[in-house]
């Protein structure tokens, strides 16, 4: 059965430099018929190869820069999130840079008062949401809060709005306002700690 064969439409100088570059069993499969000034018919298997050893550097470096955007992730940046979180009855606060790198200058505001340790201190006086000079990647900041038995009973705010402000190491400021809704713990249930013998809890 006779292979298939392709025209290649290139100058023939191209070709013919870029066949004197393959090997000695390529070189006897192309056919030697040729068609028009500056045209072969080539067997497949050197038309592919002709064809990767003719493509221009501008054509090679496109495709390589193509495959680099797709694969570029994003621009690396601090992020930094501000949480309350429950667990077992009781309520955390928690400053974490979820970004890639570090956040400097971290300060929190609440748009309420909050306080905490049955209802002894004020939370937003301190020094953890004033300012954290450094957050580094990936770090996380914990605070008790209280039990939630006893902040629910005195009433205190649940749905809270916390403002956030950093910076990172070129001076690019970032700005975000997260809401909260400590109502949905209210009714959550929970197992609650079991003392051993002689322990208070």
């Amino acid at each position: 059965m006779q292979r298939p064969t392709f025209k290649v439409q290139c100058p023939k100088s191209k070709v013919q430099c870029s066949l004197g570059q393959l090997p000695a069993s390529r070189r006897s499969s192309v056919a030697l018929a040729r068609k028009d000034v500056g045209h072969w018919t080539l067997d497949f298997a050197v038309f592919r190869y002709i064809l990767s050893r003719v493509a221009t550097p501008a054509m090679v470096n496109r495709e390589s820069q193509n495959a680099s955007d797709e694969s570029a992730p994003a621009t690396a940046r601090p992020d930094v999130i501000v949480e309350f979180l429950f667990e077992d009855g009781l309520f955390f606060i928690s400053v974490n840079n979820i970004g890639e790198r570090p956040a400097l200058n971290v300060s929190v505001k609440f748009n309420q008062k909050i306080t905490g340790l049955g209802g002894s201190r004020d939370f937003g006086e301190l020094a953890l949401f004033k300012n954290i000079e450094f957050l580094g990647p990936g770090r996380e900041i914990t605070t008790f809060l209280d039990r939630s038995s006893s902040y629910f009973a005195r009433k205190e705010p649940t749905r809270i709005l916390a403002r956030v402000t950093y910076s990172d190491f070129e001076k690019q400021g970032y700005e975000r306002t997260i809401k909260h809704d400590l109502e949905i713990y209210r009714d959550l249930a929970f197992a609650a700690p079991v003392a051993s013998a002689g322990e208070n809890i």
